[in-house]
């Protein structure tokens, strides 16, 4: 992240679309299967309703 930004829902979600794209490009084997599984703690952006709803629409199973 830049200097001086705050790690909200927004932010977190932005970066799991990039995530998401960069495993379809470099690692498709790893989307097409049943999902990806996120390990994360309960900081407020990981578990926020914008947060839980963008996992879903990637297809992960969070553990």
């Amino acid at each position: 992240l830049p200097d001086n930004t705050t790690l909200n829902s927004e932010v977190y979600c932005r970066q799991l679309d990039k995530l998401n794209d960069a495993l379809q490009q470099k690692r498709p084997e790893l989307i097409n299967r049943k999902g990806i599984v996120f390990h994360q703690d309960n900081a407020r952006p990981h578990t926020s309703l914008v947060t839980r709803q963008k996992l879903l629409q990637l297809g992960s199973r969070e553990g």
